[in-house]
């Protein structure tokens, strides 16, 4: 028996109101630590999946979601087997622009509720698999704090990894407690999240091996069911689903070699979690060549520990033994057997974490239960400065996410593969700026990094087209196409426009040809052919394009608004006015709440003030860009709205600006004339 001296009483077992209590102090934790990136810019994915994604902005094309993957690339021709397949958390992003738009600030805070949420979910499995509150809590809320979680939380694009852990754990209670149809209707909603998801009929054997003493062929009827749901869904997204599963093929020589390889990043993971450092992106891995590398062997080593603590925990069960292979199952789909980008990426973590989170719980539980004050003395010793020291790294990072110069900084300077995308951005920056001198160093040292980078091929080639190098722009619209995986027809379009400048309209017109049979339905295909006829003065193929784009194009999407309110600008420039109101009144009676062309249309429309248009865009569409088209705009509606003495004195308030920036456009400059003349008409 312990002697009064070392025994210690604390009050953990079991608590008064142990889920109000849990809740409140992880969501206060993350808040703390999270709130300072609330709100921060839409980074690298996120602008395809949310901003540019037309399908989770309209409610008549939400059933798109569901035939379409994840990223939502139109416009292509290859059917790559990594485009994911998640529809149901592209719903939540459809949710979140129906409250928020474009402001990010709602995105991160359903992350951040999302990983709340799991916090709960995972003190209630927790506290029942231990029975000890105090040790479930410390547990789960070191897991909801720590830094390796900050890239599925606050990198709104990992919000599958969310998701899915959370239906993870709700099968996981479900099946627990018995409820085996809820359990298995929260499985295959959680597919439709993440595909990691697949492996929750693993996890209900390690389940059911822990913790129940039921005969095999018992459990194996309660596990046919999930089993069978996995077999289906395998085989509708190989053979029946929009987005095919793959890969198509494989070399398992490689597939081998590269998992023997994962020694080296196993172990940098475990750095992750004990040391997490202030700024950390994705990684490469230096796959073996041959089985004769030291990789290899330092692979294999990690496996016979692994497996001797694996089977010294089978033969105790119980929590030990669950920890330690929820962590091994979930960390499995990460060591590239299938070789998928990227390579190693903290948000891999987000689910292991929890059984090594079990673990902890677990041996937290036995610590107080001994009641050796020493030992528990010393586990807060070590408990609370780790725990500080996390949440203060948790924190480093958020501060990073929230400023996007500071990010890319960072990332350019790290070890990433994607270390280039940090140049990129600074290019990219330079160029909405329309600072040319200040992006070719970058975008050369970008290319230098990763020299099959599309989007760097892409930026350079604006680069060169801006300088008037059009030989060398074309090269790189060329060589942005061949290096894009979804040979996306954007690029094909630059290299028509390229074409066109150079002069070299019949291969211009040929490249259109080929994309308009290639993509369709790509509306800046239509836009471009307006813009190249309306310069070699020819307005009735305009009219031609534009009434062929009209069909091709969806009725309710927002290409059908951009190419409204473009056709709407031509047609101001040509003089017909008359077809300028009518492209508006449709656009403010179909798509009156349209990003940017819906306020657009109300200004030239006269719904709008001048004045109210220009503090709009100030607050809602800032950025050089923006402000540059609204100039434009006002000077249309103004003389759209014979608004003669505002229009005089925006004039003598902004020519001069307009006036270089016409010197570079020349299809703008006909509407500068077009408002010189009203003025002078209108003394």
């Amino acid at each position: 028996m312990t002697s009064d001296n070392s025994a210690l009483t604390l009050p953990g077992s079991q608590w008064r109101r142990p889920l109000w209590t849990a809740f409140f102090f992880i969501f206060s934790s993350l808040l703390i630590l999270y709130s300072v990136s609330l709100g921060h810019n839409f980074l690298f994915d996120e602008e395809n999946i949310i901003l540019y994604n037309r399908f989770i902005q309209h409610g008549s094309l939400l059933p798109e979601i569901f035939r379409h993957g994840y990223f939502p690339l139109e416009g292509t021709s290859s059917e790559i087997w990594h485009i994911y397949y998640r529809p149901l958390t592209s719903l939540t992003f459809a949710v979140d622009y129906f409250f928020w738009k474009a402001n990010p600030f709602g995105y991160n805070l359903t992350n951040l509720l999302l990983h709340a949420w799991i916090g709960m979910l995972f003190f209630i499995f927790l506290r029942k698999m231990l029975g000890h509150d105090l040790a479930a809590f410390l547990a789960v809320l070191l897991y909801s704090v720590h830094t390796i979680h900050t890239e599925a939380v606050t990198y709104i694009a990992s919000r599958g990894d969310l998701l899915g852990t959370i239906f993870i754990l709700l099968a996981l209670l479900a099946f627990w407690n018995r409820h085996w149809k809820r359990a298995l209707a929260f499985y295959g909603l959680g597919l439709f999240c993440k595909e990691s998801v697949l492996l929750t009929p693993a996890y209900l054997l390690i389940l059911e091996m822990s913790f129940t003493k039921s005969k095999s062929k018992e459990i194996l009827k309660r596990l046919v069911p999930f089993a069978a749901a996995a077999v289906l869904f395998l085989v509708v997204r190989k053979y029946f689903s929009p987005v095919p599963l793959g890969p198509p093929t494989n070399d398992w020589h490689e597939a081998l070699l590269r998992f023997l390889s994962m020694g080296p990043p196993f172990l940098s993971y475990l750095q992750a979690l004990v040391a997490p450092s202030d700024f950390k992106f994705c990684l490469a891995v230096d796959f073996a060549k041959r089985f004769s590398d030291p990789k290899v062997f330092l692979t294999l080593f990690i496996i016979f520990l692994l497996l001797a603590a694996w089977f010294l925990a089978l033969r105790r069960r119980g929590e030990a033994f669950f920890g330690l292979s929820f962590f091994l199952v979930s960390l499995l789909p990460s060591l590239q057997l299938i070789h998928y980008q990227p390579e190693w990426a903290e948000h891999y973590l987000h689910l292991p974490a929890l059984g090594l989170a079990v673990l902890l719980g677990g041996l937290t539980k036995t610590i107080f239960r001994s009641r050796k004050r020493a030992v528990v003395l010393l586990f807060f010793a070590a408990y609370i400065p780790f725990i500080l020291f996390v949440g203060y790294r948790t924190w480093q990072r958020n501060l990073i996410y929230n400023d996007t110069d500071l990010f890319y900084a960072r990332l350019s300077e790290s070890e990433s593969p994607y270390a280039g995308f940090g140049y990129g951005y600074r290019a990219r920056v330079a160029i909405e700026k329309q600072c040319w001198e200040d992006a070719i160093v970058p975008l050369k040292t970008a290319k230098a990094i990763n020299p099959r980078q599309e989007i760097i091929y892409n930026w350079m080639g604006l680069y060169y087209f801006q300088k008037n190098a059009l030989p060398e722009a074309l090269q790189n619209f060329r060589e942005a196409y061949e290096h894009c995986t979804f040979h996306n027809s954007k690029h094909l379009i630059k290299v028509a426009m390229t074409l066109s400048q150079m002069g070299r309209y019949e291969e211009a017109a040929k490249t259109y040809e080929f994309i308009q049979k290639q993509y369709p339905k790509d509306v800046d295909l239509y836009t471009n052919l307006l813009m190249l006829y309306e310069f070699l003065d020819e307005p009735e193929k305009v009219k031609e394009w534009v009434g062929l784009g009209l069909q091709q194009v969806s009725e309710k999407s927002s290409d059908m608004v951009l190419l409204k309110m473009v056709y709407a600008r031509f047609a101001y420039r040509q003089g017909w006015d008359e077809i300028v109101r009518i492209q508006l009144k449709d656009v403010l009676e179909k798509y009156p709440y349209e990003f940017w062309y819906g306020d657009v249309a109300k200004l030239l429309a006269g719904k709008m003030r001048k004045d109210e248009f220009e503090a709009l865009q100030r607050s809602k569409y800032p950025g050089a860009v923006f402000e540059s088209s609204a100039r434009f705009y006002i000077l249309m509606a103004l003389v759209l709205n014979e608004e003669w003495q505002e229009l005089r004195e925006f004039v003598a308030r902004d020519g001069k600006i307009i006036e270089a920036t016409v010197k570079e456009e020349n299809l703008f400059a006909k509407e500068w004339e077009r408002a010189k003349r009203a003025v002078a008409a209108h003394p």
